[in-house]
C-alpha cells in the first residue's frame, strides 16, 4: 500500500492521533479536511497547517514553513 499510494493511510493515523489525544474534536476534524481540500496545494501540508492553527494559533501554523524548507533548498539544489 505504502509504495502506490501512502496517503489515505497517513490520513487515517493522524485522524486516529489527532482525536484520540482530544486536540481536536472529531467534527473539527472532518471539517478542516472538508475545507483543505478545497485549497490548492498538498492536502496533507494543509491539515496539518490548520490542525496546528487550531492547537496553538497563528504561531503553530507559522511552525509548519518547516514542512516545506527541506523541500525547497532540495529543489533549489537539484536547479
Amino acid at each position: 500500500m505504502g509504495l502506490t499510494a501512502y496517503g489515505p493511510v497517513v490520513l487515517q493515523e493522524l485522524k486516529r492521533l489527532i482525536v484520540n489525544k482530544n486536540w481536536l474534536s472529531q467534527k473539527e476534524f472532518e471539517e478542516g479536511l472538508g475545507m483543505v481540500q478545497l485549497y490548492p496545494g498538498p492536502v496533507m501540508f494543509n491539515l496539518a497547517t490548520y490542525v496546528a492553527y487550531k492547537i496553538k494559533g497563528f504561531s503553530g501554523a507559522l511552525t509548519t514553513i518547516f514542512f516545506i524548507i527541506p523541500s525547497y533548498f532540495l529543489v533549489l539544489f537539484l536547479s
